[in-house]
């Protein structure tokens, strides 16, 4: 289960904030994602997000449904919400709710457990200074993985992430494919044995008109050789004049669970989770 949570944390991050990543990209792939790139820059804006995901772990079929919605005001004041359904043939289904928020130092991102998991609420926060470190160190800069959006970066930083080819335009829209890159894959642990998904693929789906993603198609390929597909599709994308300062604050709710990432990703992640608040716990009872 924790694995599953990072694939869908780390997919869901990706394609909220659909990363412009291209390497030995076609010249046609490249001019389509620049433009796209420079869709962000003209913030504020707001969009709804829908997605679906099938896989197999451990002998289960598992199907996951989400949807949501995202405000961004700048780079660093972001804020997105997220409904997940997930469906397990021998455990029923469970109902998942999500919040991130930037509040322009800190990301937190609160997690509503579902009934037959506690029912809990799970924040956890994390400073976007920590977020640069790690996504360098990654060697991944520009990365939106779970930090504040950089287009322009990410165009910059990301020149060795996927090779995208312009598969051509239809009714209005822009249908580019993507592979992941042996640099890449070796970066994020696909090539090494620390993950257990071996390859990644990706199909984006641009409007023609207003350049905006209409779909995202991303195809994980286990270790042992299982397709996972997941497709995001992108809607009501809206440019806004101005917004609500007051979406990016946030307050844990009374008697979450609170883990500082910070401190977690400071020798190996090892210390307090769920204890009460005290000196170098990690996690503690707000």
């Amino acid at each position: 289960m924790k694995s599953l949570k990072f694939s869908l944390c780390a997919l869901l991050c990706a394609a909220l904030f659909c990363l412009p990543t291209f390497a030995g990209s076609d010249a046609k792939s490249t001019e389509w994602l620049e433009k796209m790139a420079k869709v962000y820059v003209d913030m504020p804006f707001s969009m709804d997000y829908t997605g679906e995901m099938s896989m197999n772990q451990m002998g289960q079929s598992i199907s996951i449904k989400l949807d949501g919605n995202m405000i961004a005001k700048t780079q660093k004041e972001q804020a997105a919400t997220m409904s997940m359904q997930m469906a397990m043939p021998q455990q029923g289904n469970m109902d998942m709710k999500a919040k991130y928020v930037l509040d322009g130092t800190m990301m937190w991102t609160e997690m509503q457990m579902p009934q037959s998991m506690g029912g809990m609420v799970q924040v956890t926060k994390m400073s976007l200074a920590k977020l640069d470190e790690m996504k360098a160190q990654a060697g991944m800069p520009g990365m939106m993985g779970g930090g504040p959006m950089d287009p322009a970066e990410m165009v910059k930083g990301l020149q060795k992430q996927m090779d995208f080819v312009f598969k051509g335009i239809k009714d209005g829209k822009v249908t580019l494919e993507a592979k992941m890159t042996q640099e890449a894959a070796k970066n994020m642990g696909l090539a090494n044995g620390q993950s257990t998904i071996e390859d990644m693929s990706m199909t984006v789906t641009l409007d023609e008109k207003n350049i905006f993603p209409a779909k995202m198609a991303v195809n994980m390929t286990s270790t042992d050789g299982q397709q996972v597909p997941f497709v995001f599709t992108f809607k009501n994308f809206k440019k806004m004049s101005s917004v609500d300062d007051a979406l990016f604050t946030y307050t844990p709710p009374e008697g979450a669970m609170v883990i500082d990432g910070d401190q977690m990703n400071q020798g190996g992640g090892q210390g307090g989770h769920g204890h009460d608040h005290g000196d170098g716990d990690h996690g503690h009872k707000h």
